[in-house]
């Protein structure tokens, strides 16, 4: 396999995103919570997952075989959601957390509920790559009539669009929604799978061609008890797309809405800002 301190060069103090290419696989790290990832090179990478943030995604291009992550606890056990082609499945470990033999590796969400940790260094296994090269992309939107508020109970209802801008057709084609806590799953649009094990939704596309779209819906609901959201919450709602190939640019295979929690008033309603 391959070896990565983390992060492998220096970035900037306030970065919460960077790239770095190893082994022949670009790798993505952006963060979540909005804090910095961390600015000293093989000093770790901060995941604040404290207080309804959601931790770190990494994206990969292309997909690899396996993967791993050594972790340093500050406040809670390192861990991680992997994302495969084949299987999805959560990872917790005092020092190393990784996942192989679930698929093609595409994503991994660093993130514990309610923990901060340090990753120190990862190792990973590169898969064999498709021909071709296409470039994916996904947006969201929120459709309700007031985009960025809600009370408790109410629904949350987003359109995903994904696109292909080519050259090439994009093989196994997979979009996955990671829902926040303090929002439940109603419903997603045909093909579109609900995790309940990892709160995540996904959808395996196939193949999409150059210059060609697909349109998704997915409806949650905001948490009715305020102590999953009220004032001190925050939701998150991040989706991925990614494909077989290897990408040109992994920063627009990731989207996402923030959204931060007030009490409206006494009775517990909370409201999206």
């Amino acid at each position: 396999g391959v070896h990565v301190t983390l992060p492998p060069a220096a970035i900037p103090p306030d970065a919460l995103s960077f790239e770095f290419t190893a082994g022949g696989v670009t790798f993505r790290f952006e963060s979540l919570s909005g804090r910095p990832l961390g600015s000293t090179a093989g000093a770790g990478v901060l995941v604040w997952a404290f207080g309804g943030a959601e931790g770190v995604l990494v994206t990969m291009s292309p997909p690899v075989a396996a993967i791993a992550f050594r972790g340093r606890e500050l406040d809670g056990r390192p861990g991680g959601t992997f994302v495969g082609s084949g299987s999805t499945e959560f990872v917790q470990s005092n020092d190393v957390f990784g996942a192989g033999n679930i698929g093609a590796i595409s994503t991994v969400r660093l993130n514990t509920n309610g923990g901060v940790f340090h990753v120190l260094e990862m190792r990973f296994v590169p898969a064999p790559a498709s021909p071709g090269q296409a470039d994916v992309s996904v947006s969201k939107t929120e459709s309700r009539p007031a985009p960025g508020f809600a009370l408790n109970g109410d629904p949350l209802d987003y359109r995903l669009r994904v696109d292909n801008a080519g050259p090439d057709a994009a093989q196994a084609v997979r979009v996955t929604d990671f829902l926040p806590r303090g929002a439940l799953f109603d419903s997603a649009s045909p093909g579109g799978t609900y995790l309940p094990d990892v709160h995540n939704v996904t959808w395996l596309e196939g193949p999409l061609a150059p210059g060609t779209r697909v349109d998704l819906t997915l409806a949650g609901i905001a948490d009715p008890a305020p102590a999953a959201f009220n004032c001190h919450a925050r939701l998150t709602n991040v989706s991925t797309v990614t494909s077989a190939g290897a990408e040109p640019s992994l920063a627009n295979n990731l989207t996402r809405g923030d959204f931060a929690g007030q009490y409206s008033s006494s009775d517990g309603n909370g409201s999206l800002d």
